[in-house]
């Protein structure tokens, strides 16, 4: 009878196994397009080129194949970082335009970009697969002027980096062992179901339109160095990131504002929760923040 027992439970355990894996899975945010793809958990954007010769060719000993494919993976990079979104108005094709100075430093950026894989083929072809961050120096030259930086940010356990905390990974580089238990570590916002799509300046609203969360909260060194927040997919739990963690406060988007879908409006009760507590300024500099999308 035991073994019987045994042998139904097992089965049962089987069986449900992919479920209990799927409720805990959560993936990485990715917009692709015919030219590569857009990372919004990793900031990265990522695009191949490749090139092949004919046979006739005598290449023995020249870098012509690998210097081709690598030029139309810069080309490739170029057209999909186009499709990045910096806020609701606009992408970063729509601004390069109109600011020749960013046009020709993000020319620069993106033919230095880090090369991620080199395929050759039996043939003669070659692929080069380019990565690049638009953190760092990127976000520093299109990020809005709105966004200043904070000359200091000062840990709930009063203990400042030397830097105040610029250039360190949130969620690194402070102790929150010393504040409250019920205090709050970051804010994870659920954006699923409502149509709500990722972009560079994300903004959060009560239902009455006042803002609760966007430019005017961060400070410019953590919205440069690691975003305004972190995307991701699906419905597993991330209060264990270390971005929100130990202790995040989760909200739930309501719906988008019309034509403005990186508008994410939350409900007064939860914006009210925001508010009424002194230190929620402090993770919110530090751009503390994970937004679920589906």
């Amino acid at each position: 009878m035991n073994t019987r027992l045994w042998f139904f439970f097992s089965c049962l355990l089987w069986a449900a196994s992919p479920l209990i894996c799927w409720a805990g899975q959560t993936a990485d945010f990715l917009e692709r397009f015919p030219t590569g793809s857009i990372n919004w958990t990793r900031g990265i954007v990522t695009a191949s080129g490749s090139a092949s010769f004919p046979d006739d060719k005598d290449l023995t000993g020249s870098d012509a194949p690998y210097c081709q494919a690598r030029l139309n993976a810069v080309r490739n990079l170029r057209s999909t970082l186009n499709q990045l979104r910096l806020s609701h108005r606009n992408c970063i094709v729509d601004l390069l335009p109109t600011r020749a100075y960013i046009q020709d430093q993000v020319a620069a950026m993106t033919s230095a970009a880090d090369i991620l894989n080199t395929q050759h083929s039996t043939d003669g072809a070659i692929e080069v697969t380019l990565g690049f961050s638009f953190y760092g120096g990127f976000s520093q030259l299109i990020l809005p002027s709105e966004i200043r930086r904070v000359e200091s940010i000062k840990p709930l356990n009063g203990v400042a980096s030397e830097n105040g905390g610029a250039g360190q990974p949130p969620g690194t580089g402070y102790s929150w062992r010393t504040i409250e238990p019920d205090a709050y570590t970051g804010l994870i916002v659920d954006a699923r179901g409502i149509g709500a799509i990722p972009s560079m300046v994300p903004v959060l609203l009560d239902e009455n339109g006042s803002e609760v969360y966007g430019p005017a909260y961060v400070s410019r060194e953590f919205a440069v160095q690691h975003g305004i927040c972190r995307y991701l997919r699906g419905t597993g739990n991330a209060d264990d990131l270390p971005r929100v963690a130990p202790n995040p406060l989760r909200v739930k988007g309501l719906c988008t504002v019309p034509e403005k879908s990186c508008y994410i409006v939350i409900s007064n009760f939860d914006a009210s929760r925001l508010r009424g507590v002194s230190y929620h300024l402090q993770f919110l500099k530090q751009c503390r923040v994970v937004i679920l999308l589906d």
